[in-house]
């Protein structure tokens, strides 16, 4: 039998769910901060590529899958990437923002 349609045997959902960036943020109250002579006060957290959910998380989890080719995710000797694409970084920043 001839099969003259597209061939579906060797798709892999590569679907992904990803926490690319997240701010939180406090301005501390007047009452609080008054005490040592400041006007206002701000804690935060910033983060950047926090956390990747995907079926092939083992093979992508370093890797930004926005940017890969279809070929790159798992080349035939076993291993991912091409050797061309760098890590995704995790950047986290805490910061305290006062002023007198």
């Amino acid at each position: 039998m001839l099969v003259t349609g597209p061939q579906t045997k060797y798709l892999q959902n590569v679907a992904y769910l990803r926490l690319k960036n997240i701010q939180f943020g406090y301005n501390l109250p007047v009452s609080l901060i008054s005490r040592i002579g400041a006007k206002s006060m701000r804690v935060y957290f910033s983060g950047e590529n926090l956390w990747t959910m995907s079926p092939l998380y083992k093979i992508t989890k370093d890797y930004d899958v926005e940017n890969e080719g279809p070929s790159d995710l798992l080349l035939s000797s076993g291993t991912s990437g091409d050797g061309f694409n760098y890590p995704m970084m995790k950047n986290m920043t805490f910061g305290l923002s006062v002023t007198f």
